[in-house]
């Protein structure tokens, strides 16, 4: 992957590419994170597309946004970067805070979009509905130490010793006994590269503004594959919340996963490969 700058109407964008130069991918991260956390599933993409991993703004080595950082905004990001960038439909795999991008893309360009997966889309469990789920602790948890210059040990304890709602669960729970002390160092790296005010409309339930979720997903005309988490385990929706979501996708496949949590692809790469590649092959 060689990383480039794709300069945007209101942002600068980092930008990595593969060497292949099959039907474009292009990956969507999840909040707080950067290209690189798609890693594990990496090689099974490079084999056969040409795979586009991009920093979204107040994320990596892209630049920040004067607190412009609704998601709407991200959108108006990857649309230039489709339009100006690749000379062909791409097909977007989004997590999370991309998977929603990746939705909104599909909705606004639809003819530069060929497919989408949506890989664990929060959609209101990080709008209206934050306080329902884990995400509000979270992005709390989050904020004071993004941008931060400390040693990623010390984040990393910091984060563990975090104090997060778990639905199901009465009180709550250490982040350190979420996630093991691997994923905390990866996610204290990711947080030294994000701008701390991406937070502000996301824990304010300003993060879906001028985002209407029904009428977004009602509006993807191209193929769409949703995998859901468990949420057992830390998936974002609630079932009854995925099903409603599914419904207004137009011909969508809508998979739950069980025993699988929020970031199936780092949590479970090859269950997650299992499903996507076929979904990726039939587009041939």
């Amino acid at each position: 992957m060689r990383e480039s700058t794709f300069c945007a109407s209101s942002v600068e964008l980092n930008v990595a590419r593969g060497v292949n130069e099959g039907p474009p991918v292009v990956l969507l991260h999840g909040m707080t994170r950067r290209w690189q956390d798609f890693t594990s599933i990496l090689p099974a993409l490079e084999s056969r597309w040409h795979v586009v991993g991009v920093d979204l703004r107040g994320h990596g080595r892209s630049g920040r946004a004067d607190g412009a950082y609704r998601v709407i905004d991200y959108v108006a990001d990857v649309v230039e970067l489709l339009r100006e960038t690749l000379s062909e439909p791409a097909i977007l795999i989004g997590h999370s805070l991309g998977s929603m991008v990746a939705a909104a893309v599909a909705a606004q360009v639809p003819g530069r979009v060929r497919a989408v997966v949506l890989e664990d889309p929060t959609f209101e469990m990080t709008g209206g509905r934050i306080a329902e789920g884990s995400f509000l602790d979270l992005f709390q948890a989050f904020e004071p130490l993004a941008g931060s210059n400390r040693p990623l040990n010390e984040i990393a304890r910091e984060l563990a010793e975090s104090r997060i709602h778990v639905p199901g669960r009465i009180d709550k729970v250490r982040l350190g006994d979420l996630r093991n002390a691997v994923s905390l160092l990866f996610t204290a790296s990711c947080l030294r590269c994000v701008d701390p005010r991406a937070f502000r409309s996301a824990i304010a339930g300003q993060w879906l503004d001028g985002y209407d979720v029904a009428a977004t997903l009602g509006q993807i005309g191209c193929p769409t594959l949703m995998l859901q988490g468990d949420p057992a385990v830390g998936g974002a929706l609630p079932d009854d919340y995925a099903l409603e979501l599914a419904s207004h996708i137009r011909g969508g496949v809508h998979i739950r996963i069980p025993g699988v949590g929020h970031n199936i692809h780092a949590e479970q790469p090859e269950a997650m490969l299992r499903l996507v590649l076929p979904f990726l092959s039939s587009l041939e």
